[in-house]
């Protein structure tokens, strides 16, 4: 198969959002996977990924999803790094996660004045 064109990203980008507002979490995750493999480099793609794993008790595999995100501005990236990591009882990382949320939401609660 070659590279999926826009249109058809969106489709199944669509697909797995739906999939995860009905709390299908199972499907969200086969069309999110197959989105990042056949269309990599989308970080709210693996930011979704994360979310689903989380939700089906999956914490090593979220980790490992956000863990190509670590880097990440997104506020969102440490708050599920954080859940995740809260899950497994891996607390003083957890709260790390969990400060690095709050301090990008305070700065952009700044920008945002």
């Amino acid at each position: 198969m070659g590279p999926l064109q826009n249109d058809q990203k969106a489709a199944l980008k669509l697909l797995a959002s739906q999939y995860l507002g009905q709390r299908k979490m199972e499907e969200a995750l086969v069309i999110l996977r197959f989105l990042i493999d056949h269309a990599p480099g989308d970080a709210a793609t693996s930011i979704a990924l994360a979310y689903a794993q989380i939700e089906i008790q999956r914490y090593e595999e979220a980790l490992a999803t956000l863990s190509q995100l670590k880097d990440s501005e997104q506020q969102t990236v440490h708050l599920l790094r954080g859940k995740a990591l809260l899950q497994l009882g891996l607390n003083p990382e957890a709260e790390s996660a969990f400060a690095a949320f709050r301090a990008l939401r305070a700065a952009k609660a700044q920008v945002s004045r």
